[in-house]
């Protein structure tokens, strides 16, 4: 009679189980929701609208070629942490918001220098003249 009384083990367990499943698809489709999001929406949010607006050009340029160099180290180390087994999701979760956000900074920067006709570092502008 002992034996009747008693639930299975299975039975008991259940609960636990369908909880356990229901946080990985829980936690899968909220990083799953992240991926789909593209690179320039991404970088436009991060990013304050009309920062730079009190700034004159020559702060603008030395702000622009400083956000470059940080994009250049930024590419760099996603780079380097690619090389070695599971870099790549490595480097895109330890650098990729910091390499958004410095996109964005750099897309209000060139937006306000053009904004205030400041000159820029172009491969389509030249010193020469048409005589």
């Amino acid at each position: 009679m002992t034996a009747a009384v008693q639930a299975s083990p299975n039975a008991s367990t259940w609960p636990a189980l369908l909880r356990v499943g229901a946080t990985i698809l829980l936690l899968s489709a909220q990083l799953g929701g992240c991926g789909l999001v593209r690179d320039d929406i991404a970088s436009n949010v991060m990013v304050t609208p009309g920062k730079y607006w009190r700034h004159n050009c020559q702060l603008l340029a030395g702000t622009l070629a400083g956000t470059r160099q940080n994009l250049d180290a930024l590419e760099k180390l996603t780079a380097r942490a690619s090389q070695g087994p599971g870099g790549a999701a490595i480097g895109a979760a330890a650098y990729r918001t910091e390499y958004l956000a410095a996109r964005g900074e750099e897309k209000e920067l060139l937006a306000a220098m053009a904004e205030k006709n400041c000159k820029t570092e172009s491969s389509w502008t030249s010193d020469r003249t048409v005589y």
